[in-house]
């Protein structure tokens, strides 16, 4: 009797079977870095995965809504150096008109140029990260200053909320323009400027030159506040940071699998696969003959 070669040859094709199985699941493991995959091959494992990836996509999304507001502050901080720059422009512009080498109809075409620069602060004033205005406190659907330089926002600070819970200023109030009689004035004061040059007018000339000064000072204190509050983010971010990459720690402890462990999974389950089709190519087929 040749039933044995039918068991025999029915043995070989499972054994087959199980090794391309064992096999395709390792690439698996090897491509996806995952020890497991489903919940039916380790639910304990699985849901505490899971559990972490909801932590890990909860900060994904703070530090989200972080880098918004971080982007925000670098605007805001730029935008207050182009405006300090252009009063520091508009200072020495009046210091030279000062001299008594400069004609009226030199000063007549510096005011042009001082009128050139006041156009210039408000589109600097108007600068926008997003969708919002970044000096325009919490009405900043529009831009906060009219082309003559009237203050059409309000003297509000924006705030995000970067944690549950926890919010953080994005900017500061339109104050430091001195809205409100904060302080100086740029846009009048460039705008008086402009009219003491048409007028030949040096005596008002030289009181536009230190209010110009007190301006830039106002612009100088409202950077060293944005550089506080980008601190505060920055400190945010990297908490956020390690709380995401202790989330993905926490997921690949429960279901992961190393990058050398999964190399030799995969050459070990090769090597059981390669050894199954040597032994089936072996066994000859079971005809009706293996069964007299």
């Amino acid at each position: 009797m040749r039933i044995s070669d039918v068991t025999f040859y029915d043995l070989a094709r499972r054994n087959l079977g199980e090794a391309r199985s064992n096999y395709a699941s390792a690439q698996e493991r090897a491509l996806s870095n995952q020890r497991v995959s489903k919940l039916s091959e380790d639910p304990v494992a699985i849901s505490a995965a899971r559990m972490e990836k909801s932590r890990e996509v909860a900060e994904e999304a703070n530090l989200r809504s972080s880098n918004v507001g971080y982007a925000a502050l670098q605007i805001a901080d730029s935008s207050l150096n182009d405006f300090g720059e252009v009063l520091q422009q508009a200072r020495e512009r009046a210091l030279q008109a000062l001299s008594d080498t400069f004609s009226a109809e030199d000063r007549a075409r510096a005011a042009a140029e001082i009128d050139a620069m006041r156009d210039s602060l408000v589109r600097i004033a108007n600068a926008r990260s997003g969708d919002s205005f970044v000096f325009a406190g919490q009405k900043d659907g529009e831009a906060p200053f009219a082309a003559d330089g009237s203050f059409k926002g309000d003297t509000n600070v924006r705030e995000l909320e970067v944690l549950p819970g926890v919010s953080l200023p994005v900017g500061i109030s339109a104050k430091v323009f001195g809205v409100g009689g904060a302080g100086v004035d740029p846009f009048a004061e460039m705008q008086n400027l402009s009219a003491s040059l048409r007028a030949n007018d040096k005596v008002t000339l030289r009181s536009s030159v230190g209010n110009l000064d007190t301006a830039r000072r106002q612009v100088l204190d409202g950077r060293a506040q944005i550089g506080a509050q980008t601190e505060a983010f920055e400190v945010t971010q990297s908490v956020v940071q390690r709380r995401q990459d202790s989330a993905k720690e926490a997921q690949t402890s429960w279901v992961g699998i190393s990058q050398v462990d999964a190399l030799l999974d995969l050459n070990r389950t090769q090597q059981a696969l390669t050894d199954a089709v040597q032994i089936a190519s072996q066994l000859p087929l079971p005809g009706l003959a293996s069964r007299r």
